[in-house]
C-alpha cells in the first residue's frame, strides 16, 4: 500500500513537499503507510474543503467532462439505516413504491452523517451492461475493486447524478475544483488502489479479478460532496457472495501490466517480486 506513493505522478508540488516535510519530522520507525493515513486524516477527510479540491489547477484536477454526463456510485448504507432507524426491507419497499416521505427522511438523515471526503465514482456509460444485470451489486463491486464491500447481506445503494449537479454543489461549498484523478493522498492506504500514470486522462479502477485488459478498464474519478436527493437513489440491494480475493501480488502485477499498456509506459511502476 505504501509503495503507491513511489508510483504516484499526479501530486502537485505543494502536497508532495508538505508530505515529505512531515515524514522528515516523524519518528524514524513510523511506517510510511501510517504517515499517509495521518496526512489523509488531517488534510482530506478532516477538512470542510478537502485538499483534493482546494486548487483549480494541478496534475490531479480532472476537467474532461460533459455536464450532462452521468456518474454512478455504489454506497454501503448500513450505518445510514441505523441512523434513520429504518430497516433495509422498509427502505426497499419505499423505493419500489416511490414513498417520498420515507425516502426523503432517510436521505436527509444520511446526508447529515456524510462528511466532505472525496467520493470515488465511475461513469454510468462504462458500467451500463453491468447495471442491466440482476447481480449488479456484485458486478460493480468486482469491477470497481471495492474489496471492503463484503457478503453477509450487506445493504448497498446505487446512486446516480450528473456532472452538472456535482459542479453546482462544489461551487456552493467553496471548492476550487469538483473532480480529480485519485492520488495516494486522497484516501487511506488501500491495497486495492493503484495510482494511474500521468499520461492517462483519469484513474483506472483495479478490479478484484484479473479477467480484464486495457480495453475494458473502468475510469476512476473523485468528486466533491453532493447532497443526495430522491432522484439520485436508483436502487437498493443486499450484497450476495463474498468477494473473490485472489493473490494480491498477482492482481497488482497484472494491473500494473495493464496500466503500462494503456499508457504506453513500460517504465511505469515496479512489479512485486
Amino acid at each position: 500500500m505504501a509503495d503507491n506513493f513511489w508510483f504516484e505522478e499526479r501530486l502537485d508540488d505543494t502536497r508532495r513537499l508538505r508530505f515529505e516535510a512531515d515524514t522528515v519530522t516523524a519518528v524514524a520507525a513510523t511506517p510510511l503507510a501510517h504517515l499517509i493515513r495521518n496526512d489523509v486524516r488531517d488534510n482530506t477527510e478532516g477538512s470542510a474543503v478537502p485538499e483534493t479540491f482546494a486548487t483549480a489547477g494541478g496534475p490531479a484536477v480532472y476537467r474532461a467532462l460533459d455536464e450532462d454526463q452521468e456518474i454512478v456510485r455504489l454506497e454501503s448504507i448500513q450505518r445510514a439505516l441505523d441512523a434513520d432507524a429504518i430497516t433495509f426491507e422498509q427502505l426497499q419497499d419505499a423505493c419500489l413504491k416511490n414513498n417520498a416521505p420515507v425516502l426523503d427522511k432517510f436521505l436527509a438523515t444520511w446526508n447529515t452523517k456524510r462528511d466532505a471526503r472525496p467520493a470515488f465514482a465511475a461513469f454510468r456509460s462504462e458500467l451500463a451492461d453491468d447495471l442491466a444485470e440482476p447481480d449488479w451489486p456484485l458486478r460493480l463491486r468486482n469491477r470497481l475493486g471495492l474489496a471492503h464491500y463484503g457478503a453477509g447481506g450487506e445493504p448497498v445503494a446505487l446512486m446516480r447524478y450528473t456532472v452538472r449537479e456535482v459542479l453546482a454543489s462544489a461551487h456552493g461549498d467553496g471548492a476550487a475544483s469538483a473532480f480529480a484523478v485519485p492520488t495516494v493522498l486522497d484516501a487511506p492506504p488501500n491495497a486495492q488502489f493503484f495510482p494511474s500514470p500521468a499520461g492517462l486522462p483519469c484513474g483506472r479502477a483495479m478490479p478484484l479479478g484479473a479477467d480484464y485488459d486495457d480495453s475494458n478498464l473502468v475510469a476512476e474519478i473523485l468528486h466533491a460532496r453532493i447532497a443526495y436527493r430522491r432522484r439520485h437513489l436508483i436502487d437498493v440491494a443486499r450484497m450476495g457472495e463474498a468477494p473473490v480475493r485472489g493473490d494480491l501480488k498477482a492482481l497488482r502485477n497484472h494491473h500494473l501490466w495493464v496500466l503500462r499498456i494503456a499508457s504506453d509506459r513500460d517504465d511505469y511502476g515496479e512489479e512485486i517480486d
